[in-house]
């Protein structure tokens, strides 16, 4: 099972909808396994390919000593207010 670093809950406990808090939009990370995480996108920083052309998301850690890098195989921005189904 894939956690999320950030979030409080991972994907096998993720509510009907996703939580936004106030205007931020979220990021939502879709693994290689098809397991996804949701992020707030100020603790993105970066999405590339590797020299393998693998798809990495840099993220900042949880505790904020840093950053990490993640297999994706796609990611989406979704904005507050809106209902996605």
């Amino acid at each position: 099972m894939l956690v999320c670093e950030y979030a409080s809950f991972n994907s096998t406990q993720l509510p009907a909808q996703p939580v936004f808090q106030e205007t931020n939009p979220l990021l939502k990370y879709i693994y290689p396994d098809g397991s996804h995480c949701y992020r707030a996108i100020h603790t993105a920083h970066a999405v590339f390919r590797s020299e393998e052309g693998k798809l990495i998301a840099r993220a900042e850690k949880s505790d904020q000593s840093g950053m990490y890098e993640f297999e994706i195989i796609g990611f989406e921005v979704l904005e507050p207010g809106v209902v996605y189904e």
